[in-house]
């Protein structure tokens, strides 16, 4: 009899540990919004209101060239605006760009002074700067999409490049 009352502590952890804790159920998942959005639909997600507003294309910025010769530089110009009752953090590193086939394309570092939207945003406030991608000069339609930390798609957009 003793030896089964030394055994009951390890039974009642090893039951608690396949329960989820007692504050996952009051942590609400982000939701996706739908889409794709369009090029300057204003898009509504978790904290944030985000525009891409325009895009264009370039071979070059001011000296820098796409490490493939067969590359360019995809130019994401974008507004997102803090909805939250709080200051936040606004970060490029959200948004990633894919094709067709699901290729992720990688962000471009850009050159100091460049309009950018990283950096903490008050309630309310906006800011507007550039997001680019290095991609084939060969794909003409892209997908962008806006995850959460996570890593939840909550918004995407269908862009020409």
């Amino acid at each position: 009899m003793n030896r089964y009352l030394l055994l009951l502590p390890l039974f009642v952890w090893l039951a608690a540990c396949g329960s989820p804790p007692p504050h996952a159920a009051l942590t609400p998942s982000p939701t996706p919004t739908g889409g794709p959005h369009h090029l300057g639909q204003t898009v509504t997600v978790p904290g944030w209101q985000i525009t891409i507003a325009s895009t264009k294309t370039a071979t070059t910025i001011g000296l820098m060239a796409p490490a493939q010769h067969s590359d360019r530089f995809l130019i994401l110009q974008v507004t997102l605006r803090n909805t939250g009752q709080a200051a936040a953090t606004a970060s490029d590193t959200s948004f990633y760009c894919l094709d067709a086939n699901g290729t992720k394309y990688a962000m471009v570092q850009l050159p100091a002074g460049t309009p950018s939207i990283d950096g903490p945003l008050a309630a309310g406030h906006a800011a507007s700067g550039q997001i680019t991608y290095e991609v084939p000069a060969s794909v003409q339609q892209f997908t962008i999409q806006y995850r959460s930390d996570a890593g939840t798609v909550l918004a995407t957009w269908q862009l020409p490049a």
